[in-house]
């Protein structure tokens, strides 16, 4: 491949690609998307935790007035049950009669904890509960506690959310489905325009390889999709945990979902035929986003076939600072990137000697 002859068929598609109306709709359109998003739906992470106490108790004022925790009062110690189990909180506190005073003569009073699951939620809502309690009291251990997980057992299957909740992850959902518009409709668009316009044809003749052509493509892809997702990580909040390997799988997701719609646009005779290709692929390739919000899903390792799989689990366990578990991640996409690319390669070949 010549760097030279690449950067100067990316400058022309970039210039291309603000230019056209068309082009322009499908970059800013996830962004736009996006950003309404963030701005009417970005509720902060509020934790819940629901209580029963016979008597009054400062531990309820101390949690009140923590601004990210939404305390529920209960009447009885059922319904404090009753709450966890219809997932109304994630931890659920029965305290004894006149708890604030054995506390504070350091009787040791029993309190009992009710986990929803051991989610991160409810194990950072137990933490903070007795962290609170903690300061509470003079004594270092202050009260003697039971805990139980209503849920213990992890669902079998497969969750690309990992240990994100479904507002964090959702940052993961929308950078998906807009790598995916960029990669699929905009390089695909490019190739397939070439076509209209009758200069794909002189561009496969010219001294630029097939390489070359193709790769150019796919960096005008990569720009605008690394933008795009930067803009997106951004405005969501979501350069958290291991933001270094959130950048490499930003870039090697974006190459590769370039990759991808070169190869489709390679292989549509015209605009129409792209549409169809392109509505057909955009589905699938945002599927592990999607069913990847719900949890954990005991069929979506049949996925593991397509680049946003990777992706989407990838940079959910960068966001979550486990980097250490990425490795697979990286390796199943720069594979895929070669496979796609050797693909590329073969469609412009087969159509120069069509």
């Amino acid at each position: 491949m010549n760097i030279k002859r690449m950067a100067i068929l990316a400058r022309k598609d970039l210039i291309d690609s603000i230019r056209t109306p068309r082009l322009l709709l499908i970059i800013i359109t996830p962004l736009v998307i996006s950003l309404a998003i963030g701005l009417f739906f970005n509720d902060k992470f509020t934790l819940k935790i629901t209580l029963f106490s016979p008597t009054p108790t400062e531990l309820t004022t101390a949690l009140g007035e923590m601004e990210f925790v939404d305390i529920l009062i209960q009447d009885t110690a059922a319904e404090v049950r009753l709450a966890i189990e219809n997932n109304s909180a994630a931890v659920g506190v029965i305290l004894p009669e006149n708890f604030d005073n054995a506390l504070a003569n350091s009787e040791f009073p029993q309190v009992t904890f009710l986990l929803a699951d051991n989610s991160t939620e409810s194990q950072a809502g137990l933490s903070l509960v007795q962290q609170t309690v903690q300061l509470l009291s003079p004594n270092p251990s202050p009260i003697m506690s039971s805990i139980e997980v209503l849920e213990p057992d992890i669902e079998q299957g497969v969750s690309l959310r990992g240990n994100l909740g479904k507002d964090q992850f959702a940052v993961v959902m929308f950078l998906a489905m807009g790598l995916v518009s960029n990669g699929i409709m905009l390089v695909s668009t490019l190739v397939v325009e070439e076509r209209e316009r009758k200069t794909l044809d002189a561009l496969l003749i010219s001294p630029a390889s097939y390489s070359d052509v193709a790769m150019s493509k796919a960096v005008v892809g990569v720009i605008y999709s690394i933008v795009g997702g930067s803009v997106v990580l951004f405005t969501q909040s979501g350069f958290t945990g291991n933001i270094m390997f959130t950048l490499v799988l930003l870039l090697i997701g974006s190459l590769a979902l370039s990759l991808l719609g070169l190869l489709v646009g390679s292989l549509a005779e015209n605009i129409h035929a792209l549409n169809s290709y392109g509505g057909l692929l955009i589905f699938p390739l945002t599927l592990p986003a999607i069913i990847g919000i719900l949890g954990t899903n005991p069929y979506i390792h049949y996925l593991q076939f397509l680049p946003t799989y990777h992706l989407v689990q990838g940079i959910a366990l960068a966001m979550d600072g486990q980097a250490e578990k990425i490795t697979s991640n990286l390796i199943m996409l720069t594979i895929q990137c070669f496979v796609i690319f050797g693909a590329v390669v073969w469609s412009l070949k087969r159509r120069e000697t069509a």
